[in-house]
């Protein structure tokens, strides 16, 4: 697991982690015009388990493939990215990150105070060296599940 040290922003983290998921989804839109054909994904994220209560999904365009790269946040276990910052049809990599607190504080950035120094609870294998993959289809219904666990994978 990874260890990452952040801002201010952590009290505000769930808002932050929406404005980040939608701003990417529209700068990934495009301006003007008639673009390609981009689709609506929903699903289920669960951690040994049990529903993710909050993070991150990313859909990146698998190597050598054209497509569109779109994200969202994930609440409770659920996800939805609507069709006009969705991704095209193609195969994706599948990225899935949640921050957590790890106890420990640092300065902040502005030095007037600490902040918590957070870490990435979710195994590199579902983000950084991803090995969920999915395939989005103009005929849908583009419903991905995922059951992620925190266990090494077996050989």
């Amino acid at each position: 697991m990874t260890t990452f040290r952040i801002g201010r922003w952590y009290r505000q983290r769930r808002s932050c982690l929406l404005a980040v998921a939608g701003s990417f989804g529209m700068l990934l839109a495009g301006c003007g015009g008639q673009g390609p054909l981009r689709l609506q994904l929903q699903g289920t994220v669960t951690l040994d388990g049990q529903p993710l209560p909050d993070g991150a999904i990313s859909f990146l365009p698998v190597s050598g493939e054209n497509g569109v790269a779109a994200g969202g946040a994930i609440a409770a276990g659920r996800y939805l990215i609507k069709a006009g910052g969705g991704p095209t049809p193609g195969e994706y990599r599948v990225e899935i990150l949640r921050m957590e607190p790890t106890g420990e504080k640092q300065p902040d950035s502005l030095g007037d105070g600490e902040t918590d120094v957070l870490r990435n609870a979710i195994p590199a294998r579902y983000n950084k060296t991803s090995e969920l993959r999915a395939t989005v289809t103009a005929e849908g219904p583009n419903q991905f599940d995922f059951s992620l666990s925190t266990k090494p994978a077996a050989n």
